[in-house]
């Protein structure tokens, strides 16, 4: 028979669908199996002899649809009161706690072991003498190769050939990552209070015509246990993502400092959504931060000029917080930030994917695959005080 501990580190270490759950289950019993992998709903036991049996309320493990890396030292905490252990007690049950979860997951002992389960609870003494690691869903990075000293090899759009670029300190590229050649950034004025009021350096009082509006935005970013959000990068709009370290997969990580934000513009030129979540490219990472985005209105039209005011009003609210709304405090400072890592990337089609003999590959209606990609428009260390 297989154990929870065993369970668990199945759960853990392998890629999970519901058929996969209910072929693990023929070890301990399928609904075991399959509530511990975030399936179904539980039952609440009513009668005494399973109220001796009583279920252990876990925080839903999320179901594993990708590889995970980042090990970190998590323990799950329990909701309702654990079973005694006897004195051959079972080894602490622990199962990941992901940014994911929602709900609650019913595990009952008895249908697992004929031992009691015991679960450590988050933050006691016992579970940091455990020093138990837990791998969770983290932000995918797979980083380009590096040269050292801050060069960083990156790719042609066409993907026949690459350069070595110098890269701010603080910024990793991923290795998905190429070089914009139709883009070229324009400078950004010394003077960024004229980047200050977003309606008359972006949108409808802007003299030369709006280049963007503004949909919503979130602030403590991303907020959850683990700092990893799903996200996603809508049709013709804008992105950014700013604070303390932001890891976004297919673009790479910005690392802050003392005194040092990072912001992270995304400016997606094209008509399709691109998600970042387990399902697809993996979550975001933002730590202690903030995000917001909207619509860019001329497409490729004006991409110079909007990314240059984009990143000139976050490069301004970054050195001077929000005076509007006595809100200060970035980088733990009063003065806010000192310094700004500042990447922007723009997505777009780069031709149709083709496959080891060139051909280009149709999806499952016969059209043509889409090339898309993350292409480097900007990236500078700016002194902003």
């Amino acid at each position: 028979m297989t154990s929870i501990s065993e369970l668990g580190k199945k759960i853990l270490d392998t890629r999970l669908n519901r058929r996969q759950a209910i072929g693990l289950g023929a070890g301990v019993g399928t609904t075991a199996v399959l509530e511990a992998c975030g399936f179904g709903t539980p039952p609440t036991p009513t009668t005494k002899a399973a109220e001796a049996s009583k279920p252990l309320f876990l925080d839903r493990v999320v179901e594993v649809t990708r590889v995970v890396e980042k090990v970190v030292e998590k323990v799950v905490t329990a909701t309702a009161e654990p079973a005694k252990p006897t004195a051959e007690a079972t080894k602490p049950v622990v199962l990941a706690q992901t940014q994911a979860a929602t709900g609650k997951v019913e595990l009952s002992a008895s249908q697992a072991v004929s031992t009691p389960v015991r679960v450590v609870l988050a933050g006691t003494p016992e579970a940091a003498s455990m020093g138990v690691k837990i791998s969770l869903m983290e932000a995918k990075i797979n980083p380009a190769e590096s040269k050292g000293n801050g060069q960083w090899v990156l790719r042609h759009p066409d993907g026949d050939k690459t350069e070595v670029r110098q890269l701010p300190e603080g910024f990793t590229p991923d290795r998905d990552l190429v070089f914009a050649t139709d883009l070229k950034p324009r400078e950004i004025k010394k003077d960024l209070k004229v980047y200050q009021d977003w309606e008359t350096a972006i949108n409808t009082k802007r003299s030369a015509g709006a280049l963007a509006g503004y949909n919503y935005d979130k602030n403590d970013f991303c907020e959850v246990p683990g700092f990893d959000c799903n996200v996603q990068a809508d049709m013709f709009a804008w992105r950014t993502f700013q604070g303390q370290e932001v890891r976004v997969p297919g673009v790479g990580i910005l690392k802050g400092g003392n005194g040092r934000s990072v912001v992270l513009n995304v400016l997606n030129l094209d008509g399709s959504v691109h998600a970042w979540d387990s399902e697809e490219h993996g979550p975001v990472y933002v730590k202690r931060g903030f995000t917001a985005t909207g619509r860019i209105f001329d497409g490729e039209k004006n991409v110079d000029a909007t990314e240059e005011n984009l990143s000139g009003h976050w490069l301004f609210r970054q050195a001077q917080g929000t005076p509007e709304k006595s809100y200060v405090g970035i980088t733990n400072s009063l003065d806010n930030a000192q310094e700004v890592l500042l990447v922007t990337v723009q997505r777009k089609q780069w031709g149709f994917e083709v496959d080891a003999q060139g051909k280009e590959t149709v999806d499952a209606k016969g059209n043509k695959t889409k090339r898309m990609q993350f292409q480097l428009v900007r990236a500078e260390l700016v002194k902003v005080k």
